[in-house]
């Protein structure tokens, strides 16, 4: 004999508060869709300053490669205080004019070869480089900042999550587990 799992019959709170019983599939359906993926809530969006867009270029990693006829990661970060006034308002334009140039969202992918292998008709001895344009790398740059800065805040992420987080690295996990590890060792001996 085989048993289906079954949801209980749900109480829902309505928008003036009042509580319902909902037992049809297709209102747990929605009170599990608003329950787990709420709809996301409309702030005021703060444009993005011309001092955290150079600090965002100074970050960049030197000697990457982007589209061709784009500026690197070099210019970007070399002449940030040069650029930086012209290019802030271009990059708050894409927030208040709700536009992403398509020149930006394009890539150009590479296959280059891994070095050191003996066999290159092996697809696995071959790897993607995606290149984009330098001007979106940098307004991209910005964004990131912007949702990690927000996560942190919120309390988004789980305490033990480490990765694109600021200031923690494998570096602060291993640091973290060896210290947890000392501690637990030295309980065991004092007890």
């Amino acid at each position: 004999m085989t048993c289906r799992t079954r949801v209980p019959t749900l109480t829902v709170t309505q928008p003036d508060g009042a509580m319902r019983r909902t037992s049809s599939n297709a209102d747990k359906a929605k009170a599990f869709r608003e329950a787990f993926f709420p709809a996301p809530q409309l702030e005021q969006q703060v444009p993005l300053s011309n001092a955290q867009i150079e600090r965002t270029f100074r970050r960049m990693t030197l000697g990457k490669a982007t589209c061709q006829g784009t500026p690197t990661n070099d210019l970007l970060r070399n002449c940030a205080d040069i650029l930086v006034p012209y290019i802030g308002p271009l990059y708050r334009a894409t927030f208040h004019l709700n536009y992403y140039p398509p020149s930006w969202a394009l890539t150009e992918t590479l296959v280059l070869r891994k070095p050191g292998k003996s066999d290159y008709q092996l697809p696995s001895s071959h790897r993607p480089i995606a290149l984009s344009p330098g001007w979106s790398r940098g307004l991209n740059a910005c964004i990131t900042e912007e949702v990690q800065f927000e996560c942190e805040k919120n309390g988004i992420l789980p305490a033990r999550h480490y990765g694109s987080r600021p200031g923690r690295s494998a570096v602060d996990a291993r640091d973290r587990i060896l210290y947890v590890y000392v501690l637990s060792s030295t309980d065991r001996w004092t007890n």
